[in-house]
């Protein structure tokens, strides 16, 4: 397994639109502090508009966001162990022109998977 450069989980949500770690998690350099925890995203988005109004994300879309976010890392965990089954198993997972679907499947899951380590 490769090591990641982001921030490790579990995430959670915080009034319906932020995320944080939690208290005294780790970053990737092993800084913590006891009675502190990291803010990954502040999904309530706004912009100001050359004319000077501002328009925001409705509530509801912004906390969708945040608590997809927050999944992250599991939902990159549950990949991972998808790749080291499907190299147990003796699946070729470079071949993108494998017609079986679930292989094609699988290396969809993987591209993803390189994509979040920065690797794409």
């Amino acid at each position: 397994m490769t090591e990641t450069k982001f921030t490790p989980g579990p995430w959670s949500v915080d009034n319906d639109h932020h995320v944080y770690t939690n208290l005294g998690a780790a970053n990737t350099y092993n800084e913590y502090c006891e009675n502190f925890r990291w803010e990954i995203a502040d999904c309530m988005v706004e912009m100001i508009q050359p004319n000077g109004t501002t328009i925001r994300l409705p509530m509801s879309e912004s906390k969708a966001n945040a608590y997809l976010i927050a999944q992250s890392p599991r939902m990159y965990a549950a990949i991972e162990k998808a790749e080291d089954m499907l190299r147990r198993i003796g699946v070729d997972t470079q071949d993108p022109e494998d017609s079986n679907e679930i292989l094609a499947m699988a290396y969809s899951l993987l591209l993803l998977l390189a994509e979040a380590r920065g690797e794409s």
